[in-house]
């Protein structure tokens, strides 16, 4: 895909709706029902975590994406029945807080998959994808600072497990906190790849 359509279809795919609508069609073209991976969630103490989490939506059912979320958010979300964390920010990169044992008191599991503009590859889609594919690791959430590095690593998922076309799967991970062009032409470059995989 050439530079400027992917820079242009970036601009025209950002929404501002951030929104988890758990009972309604939601900006995914899809249902996020009462069910997060198959577990009753109530609508008020999902939805008033959810609000709590820097751009906190919900791009498949049973799956979070989202920005950096406090201390107090992880027993919230344990309660609200996640059972696994994906962090995808550096150990380096500030918090304010020691994640992993917070993530890890509340009593979910905490996974780390690196991401930064400088080290992305196959590897850590791989990664994703394979964490993605388990239903045993959802409710899942996957969060960066912002969720711009959540939605590149999804966009493999969406177009080749979930079997979307890549103009669809590129605005669905948009949707998911996709922002930058850079991470989007990773992304992009590793499904073509994948795909011409025999």
């Amino acid at each position: 895909m050439p530079a400027h359509r992917l820079e242009g279809m970036m601009r025209a795919g950002r929404q501002a709706d951030n929104a988890c609508p758990l009972a309604s069609s939601n900006a995914f073209g899809g249902i996020f029902h009462r069910y997060l991976g198959g577990h009753l969630m109530s609508d008020t103490t999902f939805e008033s975590v959810l609000t709590t989490i820097p751009n906190g939506t919900c791009p498949l059912p049973g799956v979070v994406a989202a920005g950096q979320p406090a201390p107090e958010a992880w027993t919230a979300l344990q309660h609200a029945g996640v059972r696994t964390v994906v962090d995808l920010r550096p150990e380096w990169e500030p918090r304010g807080y020691d994640e992993p044992a917070a993530v890890r008191a509340a009593g979910l599991e905490y996974v780390s998959i690196p991401v930064t503009h400088e080290a992305l590859g196959d590897a850590e889609f791989d990664a994703m994808r394979e964490l993605l594919g388990d239903p045993d690791r959802r409710p899942i959430i996957v969060h960066c600072a912002s969720s711009n590095r959540v939605g590149a690593l999804l966009l493999p998922y969406f177009a080749l497990d979930m079997h979307e076309p890549l103009d669809a799967a590129l605005q669905l991970a948009k949707r998911a906190g996709l922002k930058s062009p850079d991470l989007a032409s990773a992304a992009v470059d590793y499904v073509r790849r994948h795909i011409a995989a025999p």
